[in-house]
């Protein structure tokens, strides 16, 4: 038998009644890897007071968690900052999205 599968197509029912209620037959979906890549995204400038410090990992999209900041083309290891440009590059497999962050120190 031969199957025709693409994105949020994959077969999700159960036999018999395809009951919504967990039972031993439940969960019977495939999981083939389907993968959207993400969009570049393009965050607001973040200002913050003399003296205090932003989690850059607070500023990461939803969903796409995990990527790898830089500054200056660096890696960046301390990801608490105060101000300068700092880029985001989330990376999954051949997807990538990237997106910059100017901080600014308000004095």
């Amino acid at each position: 038998m031969c199957r025709s599968l693409s994105a949020g197509t994959e077969p999700n029912g159960e036999t018999p009644n395809n009951g919504i209620v967990p039972d031993a037959n439940a969960n019977l979906t495939v999981d083939f890897g389907f993968f959207v890549c993400p969009n570049n995204w393009a965050p607001v400038t973040v200002s913050v007071c003399a003296g205090t410090t932003v989690n850059l990992t607070t500023l990461e999209p939803v969903g796409y968690t995990g990527g790898t900041w830089y500054n200056n083309g660096n890696v960046v290891t301390n990801l608490t900052h105060c101000n300068g440009t700092f880029s985001y590059v989330f990376t999954n497999g051949t997807c990538m999205a990237s997106g910059t962050v100017p901080g600014t120190t308000n004095t």
